[in-house]
């Protein structure tokens, strides 16, 4: 990435830790975002409603969906396999749970 006005490393270094703003017109198209994601219903691909999507927290190896229903917490790793489809204009995930995740990881609220 190139930012007007620092050409050298050194002076890129000066930014570090500060946080970058796009214009939505300027991404690319058919990306999505963690702002795009709150507040997605989320749904298994056999149509079972999962929960709602509340927060997306920042684990440092991947991302984690923190997915609420009226009767629980779901703690579910944001990994590219399963993750099948994401709706932005119907504001509707569907994933692919993986055997035993819902056990391991559900919390009663």
């Amino acid at each position: 990435m190139k930012i007007k006005g620092y050409d050298s490393k050194e002076e890129a270094e000066q930014l570090k830790g500060c946080m970058v703003e796009v214009p939505k017109f300027r991404l690319p198209p058919d990306n999505f975002y963690i702002n795009d994601l709150i507040g997605m219903d989320v749904f298994e691909e056999n149509g079972r409603y999962i929960g709602i999507l509340r927060e997306v927290l920042n684990t440092g190896s991947n991302d984690v969906f923190r997915i609420i229903d009226n009767r629980r917490e779901i703690l579910f790793p944001a990994l590219k396999r399963l993750i099948k489809r994401v709706d932005l204009r119907n504001r509707r995930m569907v994933v692919t749970m993986p055997e035993g995740l819902e056990e391991a990881v559900s919390i009663p609220i």
